[in-house]
C-alpha cells in the first residue's frame, strides 16, 4: 500500500520517530490507526457518555464555572508540556 501525505504530517511523524516516541514511521501510522479506531468505537458504543460530559460542560458554564478562554488556553498548554516530557 502506497500513501501520500503533506509535510506538516511528515513532519509530526519524523518528530514522533526522532524523539523516541515510536520505533518508525510505519508504527506512528499504526498507532493512529488503532487510535481512530478505539474512537469511534467509544462514540459508537458510548454516546452517552458523550452526551453527559457535554451536559456537565454545560451546566458548569451556566452556574460561571468555567474556564475563561486565557485559562483554557493555559490548561491545554500544561497538558501538552505534561504529555510529551512523560513520553
Amino acid at each position: 500500500m502506497e500513501i501520500q501525505i503533506n509535510r506538516e504530517l511528515e513532519g509530526i511523524i519524523a518528530a514522533r520517530v526522532a524523539q523516541g516516541m515510536n520505533q518508525s514511521a510505519d508504527d506512528v501510522l499504526r498507532e493512529a490507526l488503532y487510535l481512530l479506531v478505539e474512537r469511534d468505537q467509544l462514540w459508537r458504543e458510548h454516546p452517552d457518555v458523550l452526551d453527559h460530559k457535554i451536559q456537565t460542560a454545560m451546566d458548569e458554564m451556566a452556574r460561571g464555572e468555567g474556564l475563561t478562554e486565557t485559562q483554557l488556553l493555559q490548561h491545554i498548554e500544561n497538558r501538552k508540556k505534561t504529555f510529551f516530557s512523560a513520553s
